[in-house]
């Protein structure tokens, strides 16, 4: 009897030092592992349930434009097709970062343009970003609708007898940027543009009139209004408008 465990031992003993069993226990915690993490992707344990919006409300047309990544592999979903859903909602989102907190939830954060243009032009109302993006196009044939949406915006009202953008892009969006922060280094805050045959008068929120030709030498134009506002501002000049085309700005006082 003794003989039979002793016997018994050694061959157990044996079977525990062959290779094979050795590298089971060795692996066996990464077998066991790999395995459940193989099992949980059928049983959907890594699948998207959350998705929350940081630093914006969470309104119903953010969260119905994700709604389709609910179920979906977090380590599936891609920004740019989360991007391209959101913007279909809102117009106004520029980019996105997306951070995936395994195992089921996303965290996005929005960045928006700033609108700071509504033009009117050619019977088209059109809001442009800070950036002279083409945000969202309001209305056609709609000059009165454009007029009150205007009245209610914060930023610049333009008019123009022209096209004012190439496809997504502000046309002379340059141009309206360099007057309006050389005239804004003087005090005077830009609050409407119209634009007729390449000549833009500037209305200031006080009232002032400043004129362009942004289609010609803009840059000496530019260089004219430092030196007559260095001028208006030492003399404490009023006036009615300042016309820069000419080699001496023509200026009608109060």
């Amino acid at each position: 009897m003794v003989r039979n465990i002793q016997k018994g031992g050694l061959i157990l003993n044996k079977i525990k030092r062959t290779s094979l069993v050795v590298f089971l226990k060795r692996y066996i915690v990464l077998f066991s592992t790999l395995f459940l993490i193989g099992v949980s992707f059928p049983l959907g344990f890594w699948n998207v349930r959350e998705i929350v919006f940081v630093g914006v409300k969470n309104d119903t047309q953010l969260v119905n434009s994700t709604t389709s990544f609910i179920g979906e592999s977090i380590f599936l979903v891609k920004s740019s097709d989360l991007k391209k859903e959101i913007v279909k909602k809102n117009p106004y989102v520029k980019d996105i970062s997306l951070e995936k907190i395994v195992p089921w939830k996303l965290e996005i954060t929005i960045e928006e343009h700033i609108p700071l243009y509504i033009s009117n032009s050619l019977d088209r109302c059109v809001i442009f970003s800070d950036e002279g993006y083409k945000v969202e196009e309001i209305c056609k044939d709609c000059n009165d609708q454009c007029l009150e949406r205007a009245s209610t915006f914060s930023g610049i009202y333009l008019s123009s007898d022209t096209v004012v953008s190439n496809s997504n892009s502000m046309i002379f969006f340059k141009e309206f940027s360099d007057i309006l922060q050389i005239l804004s280094k003087f005090g005077y805050e830009g609050k409407s543009i119209t634009l007729l045959d390449g000549i833009a008068t500037i209305m200031d929120t006080d009232g002032h009139i400043f004129v362009f030709d942004i289609t010609y030498d803009l840059d000496t134009q530019l260089g004219r209004m430092y030196l007559v506002g260095e001028k208006i501002n030492t003399d404490l000049i009023e006036f009615k408008s300042l016309d820069l085309r000419f080699e001496r700005p023509v200026m009608r006082l109060k």
